[in-house]
């Protein structure tokens, strides 16, 4: 499906929806606040979450999806940086990471992620990108789930091994380790 835009499913939740810009710190923090609890315990205190808005507003582009005005969920994207993730990518490529993807968990199950994902994608496809990828949880994450339906794939290395990033962060919860793994997928756009 190289270069094609992708199609989702109509769903219905009622009232006006819409994907925009994302451009106001209190739509992007109601969103965000959801990693605060189950699953994740993450410790996204205020100015955690104020740093983490403005640099998503400076160096990626973040979309919300909204229904009658209010906010259900949010993506992210940024620009591939060498270095960043240990994730070897082709050179010379136009690659794009995506961030973050949150949906509210009142509103999930209802074909919102996947929209948000397959936005960004189209977009990227119109802004020319070659690549798009994300990081995720080793085991039993949604967003992998819908990265796959729209054709992502799992990166192994050379050897056929898994490629992984210990990440770290605070959590809320002293029975939550505070370093986890995480794996990358990939999809040619």
């Amino acid at each position: 499906m190289q270069g094609k835009s992708l199609e989702h499913k109509k769903y219905k939740v009622g009232g006006i929806i819409m994907i925009k810009k994302l451009c106001v710190y209190e739509d992007f923090s109601k969103v965000y606040k959801m990693f605060r609890g189950s699953p994740y315990f993450e410790n996204w205190t205020d100015e955690l979450l104020m740093e983490e808005y403005n640099f998503l507003n400076e160096k990626g582009v973040m979309y919300g999806k909204y229904i009658d005005d209010n906010i259900v969920g949010m993506v992210s994207y940024l620009p591939y940086k060498v270095d960043e993730h240990n994730i070897v990518l082709p050179e010379n490529k136009k690659i794009g990471y995506l961030a973050d993807i949150a949906v509210l968990n009142e509103y999930r199950k209802r074909g919102i992620g996947t929209e948000m994902f397959t936005y960004v994608v189209n977009k990227l496809i119109s802004e020319k990108y070659d690549y798009l990828y994300f990081r995720t949880v080793i085991n039993g994450s949604m967003s992998e789930g819908i990265g796959k339906k729209l054709g992502f794939e799992i990166v192994y290395d050379d050897s056929g091994n898994l490629v992984t990033q210990e990440i770290s962060f605070p959590r809320n919860r002293p029975d939550i380790p505070e370093k986890e793994s995480r794996k990358f997928l990939l999809k040619k756009i």
